[in-house]
């Protein structure tokens, strides 16, 4: 596992495992204390969870993604700051 803070400002976001079964982690970096959103949509659009809300502070996160209740599929997931947003997908299977 890599600690090292990105260079460029980037979120450095990762899930893991990928493929998941029914739980996830999402792991990001923050360089500065920022307010964050943090949410997990449908290729439909519609939004399944809201992971965060709210002010983290600068450093590495992990939040955990529940898909238990969620079909088989391609999910997409959004990180936004105040600065910067960032998108991404990852793949749910049973």
């Amino acid at each position: 596992e890599n600690d090292a803070a990105p260079t460029d400002g980037a979120l450095d976001t990762a899930v893991y495992p990928t493929p998941f079964v029914q739980a996830a982690t999402m792991r990001f970096h923050l360089a500065q204390t920022r307010p964050v959103r943090v949410t997990v949509f449908d290729l439909t659009g519609r939004r399944r969870a809201l992971l965060h809300e709210g002010i983290l502070s600068a450093g590495w996160h992990e939040l955990d993604v529940n898909g238990a209740d969620w079909p088989s599929g391609l999910y997409l997931w959004r990180i936004a700051t105040d600065t910067r947003t960032e998108t991404g997908r990852m793949t749910l299977v049973r």
